[in-house]
């Protein structure tokens, strides 16, 4: 059998705080006034994208979850104070389920968002300026 796994520079962790980074400068770049957006197609384009992130985060989330529990249950999961780990893994994988929800959810309200903004178009006002 053939590996399939796609080529990664860097760890799960580096590529999680580069979409942080990206998010962070997303919401600057559409700050009033600091024109990020000239054009209705400028926010169609955003939320095109946008969803689609929100559309594949359920994939990574549901990964972490399932890589939690197999960590778990060979015993490579601790707990800082001593204790029982496996609350904290059951914890974080009952609301990781529900991130995935939530993350499904915002992508499809985003793609109706979306399904509106496509039909958007600029008008030059009159003196020609935007």
């Amino acid at each position: 059998m053939t590996d399939v796994r796609p080529v990664v520079d860097g760890s799960a962790r580096a590529i999680a705080e580069t979409i942080s980074e990206a998010v962070r400068l997303l919401d600057l770049a559409t700050l009033p006034g600091c024109g990020g957006f000239a054009w209705p197609a400028d926010v169609d384009s955003v939320l095109t994208s946008l969803q689609l992130s929100a559309a594949r985060l359920p994939q990574a989330l549901a990964q972490s979850e399932q890589w939690l529990d197999e960590a778990m249950e060979a015993g490579r999961v601790g707990h800082d104070l001593g204790g029982d780990a496996r609350p904290g893994v059951d914890g974080a994988r009952k609301w990781l389920a529900r991130a995935v929800t939530d993350a499904s959810a915002l992508a499809r309200s985003l793609d109706v968002a979306r399904q509106y903004t496509a039909h958007l178009t600029g008008i030059v006002p009159a003196g020609g300026e935007r």
